[in-house]
């Protein structure tokens, strides 16, 4: 068993062949209270391992504290408290001072299937802090956001082109995570043209055209979003930046659950 974190050590045990942590006896609900409440602080780690780069360092096989820490530009003595807090909940095992990371870690990695590192990047650097006045949301109704930004959040967004571009890849880390087995089993018999308004880069109307090649595709979005994952899908489909002109537009159907609406025709659409 790898040693759980100070303070877990009564509530949770690891078992260190597949990652899991199981309750080593029943919680006093005081205790999962405070778990709970604790919760900011995993957020955090989680995200130096993230940001840092660990989980990529570690996709490659297992390396030592004082390895990890030179990879990634760490403290070593700091970075040993975080993954011994984080092996605890089964990101990762260790050794003495050998670290592996679990499958739960290698979600962390870069480029490595089924990754979620992008969605972690940018929930902590754009949610995070605006969650912090979600007490003011629910006493005015106005979003956190809005007031942690001064302006809507999307609006906010547009004017920094670096994380609208961890956006898009935080949604193709959504796709690519868990909705790519559900796209390939759309019922879409019928369907010869799918148009994806606000497709960001294209990656979920990539997904669709490659799990059914008969379909053509249209992605429309505000530039760049457009410009990344579009490309790979290849003719006949198109791209292409615009706006919706402020009309009402065509009524193309009801969507219902399992299945999309038939399109007759695209809407028309200012380019």
């Amino acid at each position: 068993m790898t040693r759980p974190a100070a303070g877990l050590d009564p509530l949770l045990t690891l078992n260190r062949e597949n990652g899991v942590v199981t309750t080593a006896e029943e919680v006093p609900a005081p205790a999962q209270m405070v778990q709970l409440l604790a919760g900011f602080q995993i957020s955090q780690a989680l995200y130096v391992v993230a940001k840092l780069g660990l989980s990529t360092a570690l996709a490659g096989g297992p390396r030592t504290i004082d390895q990890l820490a030179a990879a990634t530009g760490a403290q070593a003595d700091v970075l040993r408290r975080i993954i011994r807090t984080l092996a605890a909940i089964g990101v990762f095992r260790t050794d003495g001072e050998r670290v592996e990371a679990t499958p739960l870690g290698l979600t962390m990695a870069e480029g490595y299937p089924g990754s979620v590192r992008d969605i972690a990047l940018f929930w902590m650097e754009t949610h995070y802090a605006p969650f912090g006045d979600l007490l003011h949301t629910i006493r005015t109704g106005q979003p956190a956001a809005e007031h942690y930004y001064g302006k809507p959040f999307f609006s906010w967004l547009s004017d920094h082109p670096e994380q609208a571009g961890r956006y898009t890849a935080a949604m193709a880390n959504l796709t690519g995570g868990f909705k790519t087995a559900a796209i390939a089993s759309l019922p879409l018999d019928g369907i010869k043209m799918i148009v994806d308004v606000g497709g960001a880069d294209g990656t979920v109307l990539a997904a669709i055209l490659t799990a059914h090649p008969q379909l053509r595709g249209v992605l429309f979005d505000l530039p760049p979003r457009h410009r990344r994952r579009a490309q790979d899908t290849g003719p006949p489909r198109r791209r292409g930046p615009g706006r919706m002109r402020r009309r009402r537009l065509p009524r193309i159907g009801t969507a219902r659950r399992g299945r999309l609406p038939s399109l007759p025709r695209p809407a028309r659409l200012a380019r």
